[in-house]
Parts: C-alpha cells; structure tokens; sequence
C-alpha cells in the first residue's frame, strides 16, 4: 500500500498538468479564431480570399507551441499502438467544412467544451412559480391523506323494489275451464263487492250439471213409485209379525197358567200319596202333565223369541233401504249442487271493495281451472315497499334502518329520493316464485332476503306531482355502514398482498 499510494498521486498530478495544457490550447485556439472572424471579409470576397489562401492539395496545419513535457512516471510496459491513418478530405469538402480558429476545432466543439469545463452548463433555477405550484400539490397530498385518515363514508347495498297493498293483492282465479264470453270491468276502476267482473261460459259443467238433474229427477220418480208399495209390503208384515208374538205372547201365558196347575196337583198328590189316600200311578201322570206343560211353554217362548228377531229384522232391513234411498237421493243432489256451485263461479265478483289493478284475460279467450283472471287492491290498504336485499349484505341490515327510495318514473339527481323505514327482513331467502310474484320476470343477481318498508317521506314524488300507485317500481339504496376512507383506499392493496 505504501508503494502504490506515491504512484497514484504521480498519476494523477500528471493527468491534471495535461489537462491544464489542454485548456489552455484550446483558449489560445479561441482567441485566434475571434481575431480571424473580424479581419474575415463577408459574402463572396471572404469565400474567394479564402480559396486564395488555401493550397489546392494540401491540408493546412497550425504550428502550435509543444508544452513542456510532463514528468514520466515509470509504468507498466504497454504494447505499441498501430499509428492512426489520415485522411485527407477533398477539395469540395474542405470548402464546404467549417474552420475552426486555428484549424483545429470546430467552433461548436470549442464552446461546448469550454462550457463544460468552466461551469457554464449547470442547472438553472427555476421560477417562483414552480415553487409556489409545488407547495400546493404538497399541501393538497397532506390534506387528502388527513382526510382519510379522519373521514367517514357510507357503504350502501342496493335492491330492486315494489309498492304493493300492505293487506295484499287479492288474485281472482277461475274455479273452471271454459271461455270468457264477457269482461264487464276495467283495469283502474274502483268496484264494490259483488260486483261482476267477467263471465265465464263452460259448457262440459253445463252438460254435466243437465245430466245430474235428470239423474236426481230420475230417482225421485223411482222412489215415490216404488216407497208406497214398499210401505204397504213392510206394514202388513209388521202386522203379521206382530199379530203372531201377540198370539204366542198369550198362548204362554195360558201355557204358563197351566204350569202351575199341575205344579200345585203333583204338590198335592204328593202329600196325598204319603198318607196313603191316592196311588203312585196317580202321582206319576200329574207329573207328567207337568212336564208337558212345561215343554209346550219353552216351545212358546222360542217361537216368541224367532218372532220378535223377525220383527226386529224386518225393522232393520226398512232401515237400511230408507237409509239407501236416502243416501242415493243426497249423493244426486249434492252432485247437482256442487255443479251448480261452479258454474254460479263461472261469473267472477269482486270479494270485497277495492280498486281492479290489473284483468289478465280478454272476451273470446280460453281458460283453464285455477288461471288468475285479475288482480284486485283492497281499497284504503296502505302501501308499502317490498324489495330484496343480497345475501352478502343481510348481516348489515336491520328492522327500523332508515333506506332511500329512487323511482324509476322519477330523476332522483333531480327531484330527489323518497325516505322509508325497514319493517321486516324475511328469516329464510326468498323462493323464486315469491321473486316472481313480486318483481314478475324481473331476476336477481345473487340469492337475496324479502324486505319489506314503510315510507315515511313521500316528499319528493308529491312536488313532482307523482301519484304513488301500486306496481311502481324503485331501486332501494340500503346505508349497510360507515368506513373510514383510508380503509377503503387500502382493502384492494390488502387483497392484492394477500
């Protein structure tokens, strides 16, 4: 280290001397080529008095004083570099070329080199302006980071929405298929209930109600023919039957009587036998005259017993076809009276007062059983909103959250928004019939949760002169909750990092 250190220094004195030199040349250059300038002649004078003073052929050279030669500081040995080859340029080319002062350098190359090495090039200061411009842009940089770091945005959810009755739309459905051969009310009219709407024409229940009148006709004509005959049959066996246990009934009783006769004999005889006074032959025919009694009354009361079980019998089976013909006779009229309760449906009324919203069918067109017909609003029903709130934003709402209302029909940027109040969010997510019953085939872009609201504020559609009616549509604007505005700047950072 203390051997290269002097070398070093050596080298580099030696390459500030030749630097020295070298500038030194090229100001003596510079003030040649002034000096030369202003003798110069202008225009075609100077063009010719320089082509005199040139030679044609060969290339005037400057002798310039050699520097004092620096001392040589001992160095590796380099390997001899090929001397350079010159060229001499043409005489056209001489003439056109620019001299430098002494014919050197170019009046460019000089100024640029003496700018560079004198300091004339540094970087210019610039304009109170700029300054002034870059404070600003700062200071706002400043002010927009406080900002959001101090504040507060809402994060809202957004829904599609529908006034309807808050006690419903009653839906008329037809009870039977058939064409409708008269519509007797229209969409927006206000009805009393009762009143006809459309009529119905069905012919099959036409035909079968014909058809269950001739059968209950039929069988009332069978039965007033056939119950006088069959009255008068069953009265005279239930005569007979009766007349026959009255004459068994009495026929036990003289058997019975007779019984106790012989009873009371074979009790005498039997005294009489043990004095001596009758015979034992005697004793033994007064019992046996008991006995025959005896079984002369069994027989009595069995054939009253088969008597009573006939009258019993014969009552029974009276019964069962009164109940018969009975039960064939309600069975016909309650066929004829259920087909006459829908045809009676074939003419449409209104179940109670209201306002007609919408008829779904015209005169001449075809109708199946259980096809809506019409839509009918309760009259004086309060409206409400029902609309539907993404799963994603369900966790944010709740039941008594204040929402704005933007109508279609309305430029809310314009006139504004209308206010409500959440009255209820549905437990489960709404099914895609209650979707389409709702919003009709209006879809929605994710699974989403029943909401219904109460408007609370109808300002803005009254100063537009907008009448509320159900089946507006809105779009409804939930406020979910408020973030800073420094964490809505950062979560797509955090989620590109994660």
């Amino acid at each position: 280290m203390t051997r290269r250190n002097p070398q070093a220094s050596v080298s580099e004195m030696a390459r500030a001397r030749k630097r020295e030199e070298f500038l030194a040349r090229i100001r003596q250059a510079s003030r040649v080529d002034v000096s030369a300038q202003s003798a110069r002649p202008s225009g075609k004078g100077r063009e010719a008095e320089r082509a005199e003073k040139r030679p044609p052929a060969r290339h005037q050279t400057v002798a310039v004083a050699p520097a004092p030669a620096p001392e040589r500081v001992p160095a590796r040995a380099e390997r001899p570099r090929p001397a350079p080859v010159r060229v001499e340029p043409s005489q056209p080319e001489r003439a056109e070329r620019p001299h430098a002062a002494p014919r050197l350098f170019r009046e460019e190359a000089l100024k640029h080199r003496l700018a560079f090495e004198e300091g004339r090039g540094l970087v210019r200061v610039s304009p109170p302006w700029t300054w002034a411009l870059l404070w600003v842009v700062v200071s706002g940089l400043c002010a927009a980071i406080a900002t959001s770091f101090v504040g507060k945005v809402e994060v809202t959810g957004r829904g599609r929405g529908i006034l309807r009755p808050a006690t419903g739309v009653r839906v008329l459905t037809s009870q039977l298929g058939g064409t409708v051969v008269r519509v007797e009310a229209r969409s927006g009219e206000r009805v009393k209930a009762g009143t006809s709407l459309l009529r119905i024409e069905s012919p099959t229940v036409q035909a079968q109600l014909l058809e269950a009148d001739r059968e209950l006709e039929a069988l009332r004509t069978q039965y007033s023919a056939v119950s006088s005959q069959q009255d008068e049959h069953y009265g005279e066996q239930l005569a007979n039957l009766k007349a026959r246990a009255k004459r068994v009934e009495e026929q036990i009783a003289s058997l019975r009587s007779s019984a106790q006769h012989y009873e009371r004999r074979v009790q005498a005889d039997v005294g009489l036998l043990q004095r001596g006074l009758v015979s034992e032959l005697a004793v033994s025919e007064t019992r046996d005259s008991l006995a025959q009694a005896q079984r002369q009354l069994s027989a009595a009361d069995q054939t009253l017993d088969q008597t009573r079980q006939e009258l019993a019998s014969l009552e029974s089976r009276r019964e069962d076809e009164l109940w018969n013909r009975q039960e064939r006779l309600a069975a016909a009229q309650n066929k004829r009276d259920a087909l006459a309760v829908v045809l009676r449906q074939a003419v449409i009324e209104a179940p109670q007062d209201g306002t007609v919203e919408a008829l779904l069918v015209k005169e001449g067109e075809v109708v199946q059983a259980g096809q809506p017909l019409g839509k009918l609003v309760p009259v004086d029903s309060p409206l409400q909103v029902v609309s539907f709130l993404a799963e994603r934003d369900r966790a944010f709402a709740k039941p008594g959250d204040e929402v704005q209302l933007e109508l279609d029909q309305l430029p809310h940027a314009q006139y504004g928004t209308l206010r409500a109040r959440v009255l209820r969010i549905g437990d489960d997510l709404a099914s895609p019939s209650e979707i389409h019953d709702a919003l009709g085939d209006q879809k929605l872009e994710a699974p989403s949760y029943r909401v219904e609201l109460e408007i609370t504020d109808a300002r803005a559609a009254e100063s537009a002169h907008v009448k509320l009616r159900t089946g507006t549509l809105m779009n409804v604007r939930f406020t979910l909750r408020t973030e800073r505005l420094i964490t809505l700047v950062l979560n797509p950072l955090r989620r590109w990092f994660r």
